[in-house]
């Protein structure tokens, strides 16, 4: 088999020949966060990998931005497919199946980019000496800075496993949000007066903390005000009030972003003392946005 076979290597190969000879940024991109807006904000398109390397060689690893929410914050991305044959390969390898298949003037990754196969030691360093030999420009990005931090996806899932969402928001750049069908729940909203979508959750995507938060559901373009119920039980299910709202939207597909914090998740003694909270959290909700 020919090393360099766009077919073998690529999700959707025919979408290459509009990227070739441009510049090319190349990473994870988990989150899509201010540093990684760095490189996008340079480069024609982004190259990344389905699935993430982090989740391939541990399925119990979750990812701020699954890719077809990469696609919604960037639409230029080429993906790859990561599976032991692509992380077991040579630096060397690596790049010769980037340059046969996109030709690119120039790579733009971040100061602390790796590939290949770790024994090999493949970093930015490697990439920009192993391009030059083929012609290719390699621009390695520096840290990017907000306050004290250097912006890394993992301090951003950190924040929102613990429901920090508005410092996470400000090292995104944007609300953090999951794309999600909506599908039917229990109801029990619908039942006190404060009826809920219900979403499909994709078991590799970090949520925040469960507690109640004030956000925004998207539906075909549109924003709508929203209460956020992040509710662990037997499982973990994300449910949201849409203030002002009663159309029909299951089986639809949404975009749900977190803004603000409003409150941790409780248990409650009956269902009075339940709709006497989420009154007060919709009061809340509305306040704040």
């Amino acid at each position: 088999m020919d090393l360099t076979d766009s077919k073998r290597w690529f999700l959707h190969p025919e979408r290459l020949a509009s990227f070739q000879g441009g510049v090319i940024a190349i990473g994870a991109f988990d989150g899509c966060h201010l540093g990684h807006q760095q490189l996008l904000s340079k480069a024609d398109a982004a190259l990344s990998f389905i699935p993430a390397p982090k989740t391939f060689f541990d399925v119990g690893e979750k990812s701020l931005t699954l890719p077809d929410e990469k696609q919604i914050l960037y639409p230029h991305f080429i993906f790859m497919r990561f599976d032991e044959q692509l992380a077991g390969l040579s630096p060397e390898a690596f790049v010769s199946i980037i340059h046969e298949a996109l030709h690119p003037k120039r790579l733009l990754v971040g100061w602390d980019f790796h590939f290949g196969k770790k024994q090999w030691g493949g970093n930015a360093d490697e990439l920009s000496r192993l391009a030059s030999a083929m012609g290719i420009e390699v621009n390695i990005i520096p840290p990017f800075k907000q306050g004290p931090h250097i912006i890394k996806s993992r301090l951003i899932r950190e924040w929102i496993q613990k429901g920090h969402i508005e410092k996470a928001n400000e090292y995104l750049g944007y609300d953090y949000f999951l794309s999600s069908r909506v599908i039917h729940g229990k109801a029990l909203g619908r039942t006190i007066g404060f009826p809920t979508v219900n979403l499909d959750i994709h078991f590799q995507k970090i949520t925040p903390k469960p507690g109640v938060y004030a956000g925004h559901v998207e539906i075909e373009g549109v924003k709508f005000p929203t209460a956020i119920s992040v509710i662990q039980r037997e499982k973990l299910d994300i449910e949201g009030h849409i203030l002002d709202f009663n159309r029909d939207v299951y089986g639809k597909v949404v975009r749900l972003s977190f803004k603000y914090h409003i409150r941790e998740q409780q248990d409650f003694e009956s269902f009075d003392a339940l709709k006497i909270q989420i009154a007060k959290d919709v009061e809340a909700v509305r306040r704040v946005l």
